[in-house]
C-alpha cells in the first residue's frame, strides 16, 4: 500500500494505469478481530494500520480498492491433517512448507487456544487469480479515529487510546469513497487452495 501511495503521490497521473488494489485490511463497523478464547480483546488491522495515510491517498484516488478483510479469512482453517498433507505431498515446495507452518500453527494454539490459523493473504491473491463465486459487494469506505480496541500489548503491540479504521458499510454517512468488501470465499476453496500447493 505504502508503494502504490507514494506512486499516486509523485505520480497522480498513472493512476488511470493501476487496474485494481486488493488489500488485506478494513473491517465493518463495530467488527473486532477475535480469534480463540485467550484473545478477546482482538488483532490490530496491521496492514492497514502501519500505513492509514497510504490507505487514505489510495481512498482519494478512486483507483479500484477491493479488500479481502479478516472476515473472510476467518472463516478459513488451516489445521494439522492440512499440514500432513503438504508434507506428504510430492511437491518440494510444499514439503518445504509444512515444517514453518507447523510452527505458525503451534504458535496460534499457545497464544489463542485453537487448533488452526486463517490463512490470510491466500483469500486476496485467490481473488486476484479467479474472483468467481467470492461473495463481495460494493460499499462505501472511510478512515475513521476511535477508541482502540486491542489491550494485548504483548502480540498486538503498543496500546494507544485511539486509533484509525478503515471501515466499509452501506451506513457510513458521508463516504465518498466506494471498495469492494469481499466476506465469504467461494465453496471449496480450502481444497483448492491445498490442491494448488501440493500440485
Amino acid at each position: 500500500m505504502t508503494n502504490v501511495a507514494t506512486v499516486l503521490a509523485k505520480h497522480p497521473e498513472l493512476a488511470p494505469r493501476i487496474t485494481r488494489v486488493i488489500a488485506v485490511a478494513g473491517r465493518r463497523p463495530g467488527q473486532r478481530f477475535t480469534t480463540g478464547s485467550t484473545n478477546a480483546q482482538g488483532h490490530r488491522d496491521f496492514n492497514f494500520e502501519l500505513d492509514p495515510e497510504g490507505f487514505q491517498r489510495l481512498l482519494d484516488s478512486k483507483v479500484e480498492i477491493v479488500l479481502a478483510p479478516f472476515e473472510i479469512s476467518s472463516k478459513i482453517w488451516l489445521t494439522a491433517p492440512d499440514l500432513d498433507r503438504l508434507a506428504a505431498s510430492r511437491s518440494p515446495a510444499a514439503r518445504a512448507l509444512a515444517p514453518p507452518a507447523r510452527q505458525w500453527l503451534a504458535l496460534w494454539t499457545r497464544l489463542f487456544g485453537v487448533d488452526g490459523f486463517n490463512p490470510f493473504d491466500t483469500l486476496a491473491v485467490a481473488y486476484a487469480i479467479s474472483p468467481a463465486n467470492f461473495a463481495c459487494e460494493a460499499l462505501p469506505a472511510r478512515i475513521d479515529t476511535q477508541t482502540d480496541d486491542v489491550t494485548e500489548p504483548g502480540v498486538q503491540g503498543v496500546k494507544v487510546d485511539r486509533k484509525p479504521y478503515l471501515l466499509a458499510s452501506r451506513d457510513l454517512a458521508g463516504a465518498t469513497a466506494r471498495v469492494t468488501y469481499c466476506s465469504t470465499a467461494p465453496d471449496g476453496f480450502k481444497e483448492d487452495l491445498l490442491g494448488r500447493l501440493t500440485r
